[in-house]
């Protein structure tokens, strides 16, 4: 099990290059380990993709609190409202596996927080879209071929 103790910074993002202006509510943490976990992958096995740099290995540890919400339609300073309205604190990261899908393997950690979950909940409240009703806090540490 290893443990992560950061400062947070939650923001909205916009995802460039998506047909839809959704942003993105994420928490950054301080996670040191990365580089050595990243020293193991061969980087033939590495996923990226030209001009993408969304892809290859996370050099910005975070996990993300909702993805989807209507950039268009939501004040920044109400998502940081509602980000900044419980202490997040420790953070878990446990049970390095994949979400495998057809392009790409992405090799992530789940996380433990209780609080990410209820702010996940107050967010959903917002205008977003998603195709992932069920929230799954994860940390993720790469794309694999």
């Amino acid at each position: 099990m290893l443990k992560s103790f950061s400062q947070f910074v939650t923001g909205l993002f916009e995802k460039k290059g998506d047909a839809h202006s959704y942003g993105c509510a994420m928490v950054y943490f301080n996670f040191p380990k990365m580089q050595e976990l990243h020293s193991k992958i061969d980087e033939a096995d590495v996923y990226t993709e030209e001009g993408d740099r969304s892809y290859g290995l996370e050099d910005e540890p975070h996990t993300t609190l909702l993805y989807g919400l209507h950039s268009a339609d939501i004040n920044d300073a109400k998502v940081l409202e509602i980000c900044k309205s419980k202490p997040i604190g420790q953070l878990t990261l446990h049970n390095a596996s994949l979400f495998e899908n057809a392009k790409y393997d992405v090799l992530k950690f789940d996380v433990e927080n209780p609080v990410l979950a209820e702010i996940n909940a107050e967010l959903s409240k917002l205008p977003h879209t998603t195709d992932f009703p069920d929230y799954h806090p994860h940390a993720t540490i790469g794309y694999l071929k």
